[in-house]
């Protein structure tokens, strides 16, 4: 896979993690960018950094008809995408006393669904072709402990779509990249979603351990890095080795660290 040449589409990618992706491959040579998101402005601002190579489309992605509208619309209009990415969410972290029903089916349409109604519209046309690749943006969250019930659910969800998705098209030519950055630098999450920072653990909450974390760039080159390598994950050495050691280990012994 190369990106140089390649019609990216991102969902989720006017902000975040999903902006880096989209600036990057730009900056490899994608012969087009396709940002998909809800907020019009947002959406206008990430194109306007990109430039020419930008195309956008204003969506809710958790919305499975106008999904498949859109998906239409880019396929008529650019083609079949080389690269797929699902990158967005929302959620905050609460304990299930806080919770209402809203907070859970939020936390698992903005992530799990979102990224099954995008992929769902460009898959049969990247197996017939026999190429490309889908890239699920995923969290720590998943695999370590956070007392986020809606949020850590929702992130399973979504590592475990990845997981079945990359047997579902083992052989087809069709690749599956899933994605677990670090705590990104930049604050637009905890903006959009108050409360999130004061409940990491320390590692991502105290700014003594920022060389651990990753700019929306950062975590950009690295998925490139990834799409480009054929690789199945993209993650931070240090936070691989940590989620590994947690499945591998047991939870009990990462409960404690992270509680310390």
């Amino acid at each position: 896979m190369e990106l140089r040449g390649a019609l990216v589409v991102v969902g989720g990618g006017s902000q975040g993690i999903g902006s880096g992706i989209a600036r990057e491959a730009a900056r490899r040579g994608a012969r087009e960018v396709v940002l998909l998101a809800r907020g019009p402005e947002a959406l206008a601002a990430t194109a306007a950094q990109i430039g020419a190579q930008a195309t956008t489309y204003s969506v809710d992605l958790t919305d499975a008809g106008r999904v498949a509208e859109v998906c239409a619309q880019i396929r008529a209009r650019s083609g079949v995408p080389d690269v797929v990415v699902a990158s967005s969410a929302s959620g905050r972290f609460l304990g299930l006393a806080e919770s209402q029903p809203a907070d859970v089916v939020e936390a698992m349409a903005s992530t799990y669904f979102a990224a099954f109604n995008l992929f769902r519209g460009f898959v049969a046309d990247m197996r017939a072709r026999g190429s490309g690749r889908f890239v699920v943006v995923g969290s720590p969250v998943r695999a370590l402990p956070f007392p986020a019930v809606a949020y850590k659910a929702s992130r399973h969800a979504l590592h475990g779509f990845a997981e079945g998705l990359r047997e579902d098209l083992h052989g087809t030519g069709v690749g599956v990249t899933y994605v677990e950055p670090s705590r990104i630098k930049e604050g637009s999450y905890f903006v959009r979603n108050p409360g999130v920072l004061e409940r990491l653990p320390t590692i991502f909450r105290d700014p003594r351990f920022a060389l651990l974390w990753q700019s929306e760039a950062e975590a950009g080159r690295m998925t490139a890095d990834a799409i480009e390598a054929d690789d199945d994950l993209a993650s931070p050495a240090w936070l691989h080795l940590v989620t590994t050691l947690g499945a591998v280990a047991g939870d009990t012994m990462a409960r404690l660290v992270l509680r310390w």
